[in-house]
């Protein structure tokens, strides 16, 4: 369940982040796009890793 939790809230702030700078053209430096990256392994490393007891 918490690892639902963290993955929901993981790609949620990568849209939001996303839309950020695609959509009100927010500046997008180097350590932005990195940290968007590490989110998205993040979340795959979740899901690969099972999540379930």
């Amino acid at each position: 369940m918490l690892a639902l939790l963290m993955q929901s809230g993981g790609l949620g702030t990568v849209l939001i982040a996303t839309i950020g700078i695609l959509w009100f053209k927010e500046p997008a430096n180097a350590l932005k796009i990195i940290s968007i990256g590490l989110v998205i392994i993040g979340v795959i490393g979740l899901n690969i890793s099972g999540g379930s007891h």
